[in-house]
């Protein structure tokens, strides 16, 4: 896991994805995401979700999707984690501004539980 500061991150394996902090404050934890989620990254996005929710005082935490260009099974199963592991914190988690592709495979793979 590469952190730049505490607020961005970006995938070792390929490079392909990126992740910043938008927004932190007691009401909300806001993260943007770009670039594409897939086998190679999918862990390593989920252990930097996962560890925000844990360490967050937020009340609610939003995954801004809108600039992922591809994702595949693997990167909904990450999200799937990373939304129970902040349930188990009563910490409401889901994606805001879904790409036309990520909705799409949340529709698809029945993930619609992820869409804010």
């Amino acid at each position: 896991m590469n952190l730049n500061g505490d607020h961005c991150w970006h995938a070792d394996a390929t490079g392909t994805l990126h992740g910043a902090i938008t927004r932190s404050d007691s009401q909300l934890l806001a993260v943007a995401l770009a670039g594409e989620i897939d086998l190679a990254n999918a862990a390593e996005l989920a252990l930097w979700l996962t560890t925000l929710a844990h360490e967050t005082t937020a009340l609610s935490m939003c995954i801004d999707a809108s600039a992922v260009t591809f994702c595949d099974v693997a990167g909904v199963r990450a999200l799937l984690s990373v939304q129970a592991a902040a349930a188990r914190r009563d910490l409401p988690c889901a994606i805001g501004n879904p790409s036309q592709n990520v909705e799409r495979l949340l529709r698809m793979t029945g993930a619609e539980c992820l869409l804010r």
